[in-house]
């Protein structure tokens, strides 16, 4: 039943995701999403690129999906990291990415409310969140394979 329950939860995870990174190429445009922008000058010219509506609903999106986003997946991912007996320091990483996400959704908002002497701290958060949830991933990866293959690890 676990495993069926994990699997659900991690399809519903990537489902969640899709349709996030889906709804938003739709009303902000595949090339204005600040989410996935790595630089100073390519949020610039995103920005610029935004028209009134697309802003507001770039706004929209950070403020309601981007913000319980990243309760979703910081706490599954330290569920999973419970489940599987993860070392206590492992926790930090998922506590961190939320905590990235967040100053960054601070950073685009202040930025697309024309301030955008925030966008250099929100270009280091949005490494910072990618990074810690990529290795907060990897992590739940190989504990997942150990819980899966090593019954006596249960």
């Amino acid at each position: 039943m676990l495993k069926i329950t994990l699997t659900v939860l991690a399809v519903l995870t990537v489902v969640m995701f899709t349709g996030m990174t889906l709804w938003t190429a739709n009303y902000i445009g595949a090339n204005n999403q600040l989410d996935s922008t790595f630089t100073v000058d390519g949020c610039r010219k995103a920005i610029d690129r935004m028209t009134e509506a697309e802003k507001t609903a770039h706004l929209q999106m950070t403020l309601y999906a981007d913000t319980l986003f990243p309760l979703v997946y910081g706490s599954f991912l330290c569920g999973l990291l419970v489940l599987f007996k993860a070392p206590w320091g492992f926790y930090l990483l998922p506590a961190f990415t939320v905590v990235a996400d967040y100053v960054e959704n601070f950073c685009q908002w202040k930025a697309l409310k024309d301030a955008d002497g925030y966008l250099l701290l929100k270009v280091v958060m949005t490494d910072i969140k990618f990074a810690g949830l990529a290795i907060a991933s990897a992590v739940v990866l190989v504990l997942f394979g150990r819980w899966w293959f090593c019954p006596s690890c249960r």
